[in-house]
Parts: C-alpha cells; sequence; structure tokens
C-alpha cells in the first residue's frame, strides 16, 4: 500500500513538472502559432547572425541558440526590425548579413513577426519540450509498476 501511495504521489509531480515545461515551450513558439492563423509574408533582408550561449531559468545549464535578427516593411512601408531564435538547420541555411529573406507577420498586429514560421522548438523551447514529455512518460511507468501487484 506504502508503495503504491509513493508511486502515485512521485507520478503526480512528475505530471505537474512534465506540464509545467511543456506550457512554457509552448509560450516560447507563441509567435509561431499566431502566424499559423494566416501571416502576411514579406521581403525582408538578414541584419545579424549570432550563436549564443543561453541560461534558461527552467533549466539547469545554458543552451546554444542560433539567433537571427532581420528588417521588414510593415503595410505602411517603414522598416521595422524582429529577433527568432531559430533552429541549428534553418540557421545554417540562412544566407548572412544583407540577405534578402521572407518574413512573416500577423496583419492585426505587425510588431509580431518571423523569419521561420514554422512551428518549431529551437533552443531551450526544445530543451523543456523534450524534458516535459520525458517527465510524463516517467510518470506513467511510476503510475504502472505502482499499479502492479507486488510478487508473494
Amino acid at each position: 500500500m506504502k508503495r503504491r501511495v509513493i508511486g502515485i504521489a512521485l507520478a503526480a509531480g512528475l505530471i505537474l513538472l512534465g506540464l509545467l515545461l511543456l506550457f512554457t515551450a509552448l509560450r516560447r513558439v507563441q509567435t509561431q502559432i499566431v502566424l499559423m492563423g494566416g501571416g502576411v509574408t514579406v521581403q525582408g533582408v538578414v541584419l545579424e547572425k549570432l550563436v549564443e550561449e543561453r541560461p534558461d531559468r527552467l533549466l539547469p545549464f545554458e543552451v546554444t541558440t542560433y539567433v537571427v535578427r532581420y528588417a521588414y516593411p510593415n503595410p505602411e512601408g517603414q522598416m521595422r526590425t524582429g529577433e527568432q531564435v531559430v533552429t541549428q538547420g534553418f540557421f545554417e541555411v540562412l544566407p548572412g548579413q544583407g540577405a534578402p529573406a521572407r518574413v512573416t507577420y500577423d496583419p492585426a498586429n505587425p510588431a509580431i513577426s518571423a523569419i521561420d514560421p514554422r512551428l518549431t522548438f529551437p533552443g531551450a523551447a526544445g530543451w523543456r519540450a523534450g524534458m516535459g514529455f520525458a517527465a510524463l512518460m516517467l510518470a506513467a511507468l511510476s503510475l504502472a509498476f505502482s499499479a502492479r501487484p507486488r510478487p508473494a
């Protein structure tokens, strides 16, 4: 009985941790989710490409991030700038500084933009999503093993 209670308590903690990590990962890619609903794509320009080690307050280590800074014209024709953490694969195929690039923005709010509007989990968001799924799988295993009858 005691083993079952411990297993259920462990599973509950892991479920909460997993859901928290998944929620924060989704918040990191909120811009892409907004743009999936119908963004406008314009010709922009790459301003800068950076590889950085960034700390994350929910992770105990720094994460290598691939950052792209870009500029694009808003509906009024004025240039706006943006910054996005992208996947390593996208970063490597994107041309360098001064190169033209497609930028997608939200027509309702042109300040919401992305140079890579696909739903991906780069940088810390990827680690959070992976750790969240791992915590949920460990919770399922904990429940499965705590529900098994004890051998006589």
